[in-house]
C-alpha cells in the first residue's frame, strides 16, 4: 500500500477514542492489592472496582478516573464511563450523574 501524505500516515497511528456509556452502579467490589499505573503516570494502591450496569443491559467491570479519586459511589448510583475499543468488559468513572 502506497501512502500519497503524511496526513494519511497520522490517521493510521491515531489511537482510537473511548466509548462514552452510562450506567448505574449494581455492586462494590472489595479492594484489590495491586498497582494501577494512570495516564497521568501516578500510580495508585489498592483500586477500589465497581460493578456498572449498563443501559444497554451489559455488565462491565470500572473503576475511578483520576480526579474522581476522592468521589463517594454507592450502589445504585448512575455514571458516565469510558469503554476502550480494545476491551469492552472494563471501564474508567468519569462523572457521577445526579440524581433525579
Amino acid at each position: 500500500m502506497q501512502l500519497k501524505s503524511s496526513s494519511e500516515v497520522s490517521k493510521l497511528l491515531i489511537k482510537p477514542e473511548a466509548i462514552q456509556m452510562e450506567g448505574s452502579v449494581t455492586e462494590l467490589l472489595p479492594r484489590d492489592s495491586f498497582l494501577v499505573k494512570r495516564d497521568d503516570g501516578s500510580i495508585l494502591k489498592n483500586a477500589q472496582k465497581f460493578r456498572v450496569q449498563l443501559d444497554n443491559g451489559d455488565s462491565v467491570l470500572a473503576y475511578l478516573a483520576v480526579n474522581r479519586q476522592y468521589t463517594k459511589i454507592l450502589p445504585g448510583d448512575r455514571v458516565k464511563l469510558e469503554l476502550t475499543p480494545y476491551d469492552l468488559t472494563k471501564g474508567r468513572i468519569t462523572y457521577r450523574l445526579p440524581k433525579k
